[in-house]
């Protein structure tokens, strides 16, 4: 099945994603939904989906965090980073064919990445919430 012709920007959240199998039903035809089920994990298609599946997330939390501040104020969100940036370490998932120092610098490349993400996030859902 051809990828769409349509393009997207790539954010932050597309870089190294991860397509879980599909368990349950999606409400797509059949052999659709099969063809999802066989997507090969790293090749094109999944890259792309997963990519699409993690700007839509982003937006997402954009819209919560923006609530939070309405709601709680700006400084909730300088906890909710701190917070949240201490947890990432039980995100990242070792590769098994990858080497020690290959496992190291991901470790770090996604501390660093996922901070930078994290962090422009949250500005922006404050910035929103300064708006209104």
């Amino acid at each position: 099945m051809p990828l769409p012709t349509a393009r997207f920007t790539a954010g932050p959240f597309s870089q190294r994603c991860i397509v879980p199998p599909v368990k349950l039903r999606t409400g797509l035809p059949r052999e659709l939904e099969a063809w999802l089920k066989e997507l090969e994990q790293g090749s094109e298609a999944a890259i792309y989906v997963s990519a699409m599946v993690g700007e839509m997330m982003q937006r997402v939390l954009e819209d919560a965090l923006a609530d939070l501040a309405r709601t709680r104020g700006a400084a909730y969100l300088d906890m909710f980073v701190e917070r949240e940036l201490a947890r990432y370490a039980d995100l990242f998932r070792e590769r098994s064919d990858d080497t020690p120092e290959t496992s190291s610098m991901l470790r770090a490349w996604f501390a660093v990445e996922g901070s930078a993400a994290l962090r422009a996030v949250v500005e922006r859902a404050s910035a929103e919430a300064r708006r209104d």
